[in-house]
């Protein structure tokens, strides 16, 4: 992959929170989203083969999923104000609601996916089911790239990303 063909363009996107409040001074992305879409826009050669082979995993309101979006990508999540807030900011964004597949934490995405971009949760016994969950439904060649603010993340997070 290329500068020319990363797979995060530099371009800025209005993310809001959900429910929208009148001059909310939170933001609907931190750092570690930002974090993880620069690992993205690095010429890795790594990026999904094709629609449907991205799953984004605990996207709060959409700083990963809207960057991605023209992968068509398959977010899964717990949290439906979660889903809601990505339909938004997908419509404020310029895609159709329907750009990416959400899947509720309790169901299996469909998979076989070749790249997982995740956020931690704050729930490490959450975190290992996740994971336990997502190794089947990965390809062999498959990249995962997780990513959270470290003051949230136990060590153990981590050791349990390296596991699978």
């Amino acid at each position: 992959m290329t500068r020319s063909t990363a797979m995060v363009p530099k371009a800025a996107v209005m993310l809001r929170r959900w429910p929208s409040r009148r001059d909310d001074p939170l933001r609907a992305w931190d750092t570690a989203d930002q974090y993880l879409l620069d690992r993205l826009a690095e010429p890795s050669g790594s990026g999904p083969a094709g629609p449907g082979e991205l799953l984004i995993v605990n996207d709060a309101f959409g700083a990963l999923a809207v960057p991605l979006a023209e992968h068509r990508p398959t977010v899964w999540s717990d949290s439906h104000l979660s889903r809601l807030a990505i339909e938004q900011n997908l419509r404020a964004a310029g895609h159709a609601a329907d750009a990416i597949a959400f899947v509720p934490a309790d169901i299996e995405p469909g998979g076989p996916f070749s790249l997982v971009v995740a956020r931690f949760p704050k729930s490490l016994p959450f975190w290992e089911d996740t994971l336990l969950r997502l190794r089947p439904l990965l390809r062999p060649e498959a990249r995962v790239l997780a990513g959270g603010m470290i003051r949230h993340t136990p060590r153990r997070a981590f050791e349990l990303i390296s596991d699978i």
